[in-house]
């Protein structure tokens, strides 16, 4: 199917520079382009309308809607790069600010035609341009910390408002961060819900629960917010005086986190497990730490002449990479606590001929920049070496 963006390709990369030059100094001239910017958006539409119909098959059709999502997203930056390389010229004359506008309004109104008339074909992960990043991006950001600090008045603790800003704050702090679609998505549903919060009439520990529920219903995801989560329920075991009541409260968490619901296909990271699943294992294993209480299995005796096989991982990074393979779906079906036996029980390491189960529990959970770049590239080294025996 043929490519239907060539004369935003055309305008950009040549005639703009043209018009540039010339200086637009007269209405009637910035009306005559404006008015070939609007001809040929609308037969961009009227030809993807067209092709739509074609009979194609959906793989194609597919492969050609995501080949215009992915242009007009380079086109966007590229004019984006234009008027700031060319800031002074573009101050000094305000009819072609406008064209050069109204040329970013045309590429944003095409994208909004493509994700709405094609929606089954449209590729949710494909990068905003940056310019969206940037004006979307602001105006959330200035909202989320007006309605955060509205709930931080009320009683939400100034870890849980951080942990709801910062998927907000990414965009300007991360400079390798996307802004897709699916994030966009994600981002005005939270945003939608916290304001539905802010017009409650609720304050402190059941404002809280409410918000607590809401991040569980948005599969809010984060790293960091399962830390919190975890160190909540830290804290407040701490506070009962027995191991019943501590299995007992676990036992209580695992009841009331079964009665959360979870909204289906929304995810604020899409490649990282569900919320609920994360939370619900972490608190099994450990509750499996009061076997006698909780109904779980005791660890079971290591036989004594098994040997153990030894690993160049660390005992940190074991952990890590245990997390990503459950993450990724690479284990299933299996209490993660009995999945660290295994690995503790089965493995030695330089430093380490008895790994301790705790040590590892603790590092599966809670990671660290340095070991997480040290997984990281080990598995770079292991693609490598798969590209290098099967290439392609």
């Amino acid at each position: 199917m043929k490519y239907e963006l060539s004369y935003f390709d055309d305008f950009i990369h040549h005639r703009l520079h043209e018009v540039a030059a010339a200086h637009i100094t007269d209405q009637s001239r910035l009306e005559t382009e404006l008015a070939a910017l609007r001809t040929a958006m609308q037969d961009v539409r009227h030809h993807m309308r067209r092709n739509s119909c074609s009979g194609e098959h959906p793989e194609e059709l597919r492969t050609y809607i995501r080949q215009h999502q992915n242009a007009l997203t380079i086109l966007a930056d590229d004019l984006d790069d234009f008027m700031e390389m060319n800031k002074d010229r573009v101050a000094a004359a305000p009819r072609f600010t406008e064209l050069c506008s109204f040329a970013f309004d045309c590429i944003e109104s095409l994208g909004s035609f493509i994700e709405t008339y094609f929606t089954p074909w449209f590729d949710q992960d494909v990068r905003l341009p940056k310019r969206s990043m940037t004006v979307r991006g602001v105006a959330m950001l200035n909202e989320i910390n007006e309605l955060l600090s509205g709930l931080g008045d009320r009683g939400i603790d100034d870890g849980l408002v951080e942990v709801c800003r910062l998927p907000f704050e990414e965009p300007r702090t991360n400079s390798s961060y996307t802004f897709s679609s699916r994030r966009m998505v994600y981002l005005n549903t939270m945003m939608q819900e916290l304001r539905e919060i802010r017009k409650s009439a609720l304050e402190g520990a059941q404002l809280k629960e409410q918000l607590l529920r809401v991040l569980l219903y948005l599969n809010f995801n984060s790293y960091r917010f399962f830390q919190y989560c975890k160190q909540e329920c830290r804290r407040r075991l701490a506070l009962k005086d027995t191991a019943a009541e501590r299995a007992h409260l676990l036992q209580w968490y695992l009841a009331k986190l079964e009665s959360f619901q979870t909204r289906p296909g929304l995810a604020l990271r899409t490649n990282r497990g569900s919320l609920k699943e994360q939370i619900a294992a972490w608190l099994q294993s450990e509750l499996d730490t009061y076997p006698a209480l909780a109904g779980g299995l005791p660890a079971a005796p290591a036989e004594q002449s098994a040997e153990k096989l030894r690993t160049t991982l660390t005992v940190p990074m074991m952990g890590h990479l245990l997390r990503l393979m459950v993450d990724a779906g690479i284990v299933e079906n299996v209490r993660i606590l009995q999945l660290l036996r295994l690995f503790a029980g089965g493995f030695s390491t330089r430093h380490a001929p008895n790994i301790s189960l705790t040590s590892l529990k603790n590092h599966y959970y809670e990671s660290d920049r340095p070991t997480a770049v040290a997984v990281r590239e080990l598995l770079h080294k292991m693609i490598a070496s798969s590209r290098k025996e099967y290439p392609g």
